[in-house]
């Protein structure tokens, strides 16, 4: 079923469900996810998760067995809602007549320790959805799109509620499947998630964007001075030439030819002193070009892993993201800025680099340390269904098949690298989709939501030969 907005009889249709699976739960810990989406922990053995998405096209409701993982945006807006909806008591829930407002009437324990009823309205109206909370009475306690006092139809905190008004429509019939909307809603979760990052992590992927620039600046400035450096290490052949024909030289002369080429003076000068200025000139041409080549070293380096970074930002954990942005955006003190420069600067060094074989032109990823396996596994672009290993109950390598269901040697020869790669030659490794490993809390740590266990009973030689030649990933990819 392609995603759509529900007309007022799918959600007739669709209320039973809701009533059976809301009512008589807890609701608590909301969590703004993206701008305009909201997740509340939901006390259910069936769903974890209450999903209440304002989208203008598509305004929805749901509940999904996904836990409610992740930090919320920064907004005033969720704040107070943490205040209002901390664990409530969810009573009730109905849909108004002609219109498709859902009415949900839960209790709460107020700041005195008494209970209280309140009411939230989810207007599921498309380009004008809202959720408004009051108190028994109908006095708005919070508006998600408040509409100023001279509007028609004002919403503010203080004020009475009112319905919205519109002319009554006639309807087509229901074509509502609750399996196919919720798989569907589901299925929209990935297009959120990316929407979730462009809007959390901006600062973040702008500031990676300026300094890729001012790394293909200063890359620039570096070949410049190399080209320039280039033309003057010889200089001090012209120098030989001053002293070899140092009788046959008029004095003030602006230049003179020697071996078809013509060598310019500086009449002011001696040819003492001219000679001995082009042999400081080639000195310092020789000294400038080391130095330009390594600098453009480092910086060619440095501008690979940041391009490699870039390209994996989309789709990256967002614990490795945190990471990024607490070390590139926080404000520093002076003293700090060049600790807090290093400490950004490892995280996209070329040593966080994982390494890669390829087999049949299938790429298969692996790290080699901590550094790498978090690299790996939660910053680089790899899709949510491909397949990730590493060995099980203990430390080792991450390994990663960079493919759409891969062949049956291929993730042989994955689990192989990887107990090799982990210094062991049997034993047991975890094989899991991507989708299924977040981050941990140290550098390398992974926690696995599920599993499926391939023992091994030795590794290959022919494996042992691919990972000692195996080369660092590259940008290009």
């Amino acid at each position: 079923m392609e995603l759509r907005p529900l007309n007022e009889n799918d959600w007739k249709t669709y209320l039973p469900f809701l009533q059976k699976v809301l009512e008589g739960r807890y609701l608590s810990s909301p969590l703004l996810y993206s701008k305009d989406t909201f997740f509340f922990r939901l006390s259910s053995s069936s769903y974890r998760r209450l999903v209440l998405s304002l989208n203008g096209d598509c305004p929805r409701i749901y509940p999904t067995n996904e836990p409610s993982e992740g930090h919320s945006l920064d907004s005033k807006t969720i704040d107070g809602l943490r205040k209002e909806l901390s664990n409530v008591f969810l009573e009730s829930i109905s849909l108004l007549p002609n219109d498709r407002i859902l009415k949900m009437v839960y209790t709460r324990i107020n700041d005195v320790y008494k209970e209280e009823t309140h009411i939230l309205y989810a207007e599921m109206i498309p380009h004008h959805a809202n959720f408004i909370l009051t108190d028994a009475n109908g006095t708005i306690l919070y508006v998600y799109r408040p509409s100023a006092l001279e509007s028609k139809r004002p919403l503010s905190k203080g004020l009475h509620y009112e319905l919205p008004t519109h002319p009554f429509t006639e309807c087509p019939p229901s074509s509502f499947v609750l399996t196919d909307y919720l798989s569907a809603c589901l299925k929209a979760e990935e297009c959120l998630a990316e929407t979730r990052k462009k809007e959390k992590y901006a600062p973040l992927f702008l500031t990676l964007k300026q300094k890729e620039k001012r790394l293909k600046r200063k890359i620039q400035k570096l070949e410049e001075d190399s080209l320039e450096a280039s033309a003057h290490t010889e200089d001090g052949k012209k120098g030989d030439a001053i002293y070899t024909l140092r009788e046959e030289i008029k004095p003030k002369s602006s230049s003179f030819s020697y071996e078809g080429e013509t060598i310019a003076l500086d009449p002011s000068k001696t040819l003492a002193q001219n000679a001995e200025a082009y042999y400081r000139r080639a000195k310092k041409a020789k000294e400038t070009l080391k130095q330009s080549q390594h600098f453009l070293a480092e910086a060619k380096e440095e501008m690979e892993t940041l391009q490699t970074t870039l390209l994996s930002l989309p789709t990256a954990d967002e614990s490795v993201l945190d990471a990024l942005s607490k070390e590139c955006l926080r404000p520093q003190k002076p003293n700090a800025a060049s600790k807090a420069s290093k400490n950004a600067s490892s995280i996209l060094s070329s040593d966080a680099l994982p390494y890669e074989i390829v087999v049949d032109g299938v790429r298969i990823l692996f790290g080699k340390n901590a550094k790498q396996n978090s690299f790996l596994s939660f910053l680089y672009d790899t899709a949510p269904n491909h397949l990730w290993f590493h060995i099980l109950g203990r430390s080792g390598s991450h390994v990663m098949i960079k493919a759409e269901r891969p062949s049956p040697a291929l993730i042989r020869l994955a689990a192989e690298i990887c107990l090799y790669e982990s210094k062991q030659n049997d034993g047991d490794v975890m094989m899991c989709e991507r989708k299924n490993v977040r981050a941990g809390k140290t550098p390398g740590e992974a926690i696995v939501k599920s599993y499926e266990t391939i023992h091994l009973k030795n590794v290959s030689p022919e494996t042992k030969r691919l990972c000692e030649t195996a080369t660092k990933i590259r940008s290009s990819h």
